[in-house]
This record gives C-alpha cells, structure tokens and sequence, in this order.
C-alpha cells in the first residue's frame, strides 16, 4: 500500500486505472472479446478451438503413463546394434583409492561413475550406448612450468613410480574413446574403463 501511494502521489491520475486520460483507451475496452469473458480470442474461430482442443485431449489420452521408479520399460524389438549412437562420460580415479583435498572433484567424478550401469540402461532402449572413460592423471597444461596451478615441487621423483614415467597426454585416453564410438565396441555397454597407463597400480 506504501509503495501504491507513494507510486500514486508522484503521477498523480496518470497511475489510476480508472481515470481516463485524452486519448488512451482502456485496455479491455480494444478487445473484441471482452464483453464474454468465456469467448474464443477474435483470431481463432470457435469450431477450430473446439476441434483443437478435442485433438488435444485424445492425444493427452494416447500418451503412455509415466513410470514410477523402479518400473523397467518395455522393450517391443530388439536393438539394431549397427544403429546405435554413443555417450562416453569421464570420471576419475577415485573409484581406485582416495584423492586428499579434492573432495568436491572426488564427488562429481563418483556420480558418473557410479550412474553409469542405471542411465546406460535407461539410454539402451533408446539406441544409446553409454560408457565412462577414467583417463587417470592427463597433463592438459595443468603440470606444466609455465601453466600449472599447483607446486611441482618433487614431480620428477614422483614420475619415476609412474610405470612409463610420465603422465597421460590428451591422444591417450582419445584413442579410447575413439574406439567405443566405433562399430567394433558396441558389444561393451554401460562400463566404467581406466585407461591411466597404470598408474593406479602404482598408488
């Protein structure tokens, strides 16, 4: 109500409704219908919004009722497996041991990991075969000199426990994925995959 008068007092008449101005018309008062508050708007003929509307609920009618958790969709033909398209998630290590101060990450990359069987089985019957790719530690920039975000601090000792002495670059784990979006990996469905050149064998 403050806000009304305060609005009120600063425009004068100029904000009431109910005053008429020179020259504005009232809102209502321009529409065709506005006498019949249950009348079809003046652009659609009346026969037409009746048809539409009764198309409308036949269609409503004929949809499939949703289903409630725990209810499996029924499959009516099988899946054409030369057919198929491809999702590949990436997680991370944190399925093969802990990842001290990287909580939040450790989280988000536990989730895919661990959605990947129940949405790979949502995604099937619709001709989609997902996979989750673990690429392992893949130096993008991040562990390099003059782009890192971290200490490097005893990173040459710690290469050295690395089976081939190095950390994955990007062409690793995309030769991966390359292949399971090829026909010949449409047998592997809703896996969880490390590729890290063994470094989870090392930690």
């Amino acid at each position: 109500m403050l806000l009304t008068r305060v609005f009120a007092e600063q425009f004068g008449d100029a904000a009431r409704p109910d005053v008429a101005r020179p020259g504005a018309a009232r809102l209502d008062a321009a529409r065709p219908d506005a006498a019949r508050p249950d009348a079809a708007p003046a652009h659609v003929p009346s026969q037409d919004l009746a048809a539409a509307t009764t198309d409308g609920a036949a269609t409503a009618a004929a949809q499939p009722a949703p289903r409630r958790p725990g209810e499996r969709g029924d499959q009516t033909a099988a899946i054409d497996e030369l057919a198929t398209g491809r999702v590949i998630w990436l997680t991370s290590g944190q399925i093969h041991g802990p990842m001290p101060g990287e909580v939040a990450y450790a989280a988000s990359k536990a989730v895919l990991a661990g959605l990947t069987p129940t949405v790979a089985a949502e995604l099937l019957g619709r001709g989609i075969i997902l996979n989750t790719v673990n690429p392992g530690p893949v130096n993008t920039g991040y562990l390099d000199p003059e782009t890192t975000d971290r200490p490097l601090d005893g990173m040459l000792e710690y290469l050295r426990t690395i089976p081939f002495g190095r950390f994955g670059a990007p062409t690793d784990p995309a030769r991966l994925i390359g292949w399971l979006c090829t026909p010949e990996a449409r047998w592997l469905v809703g896996q969880v995959l490390t590729s890290d050149g063994g470094f989870s064998l090392a930690n």
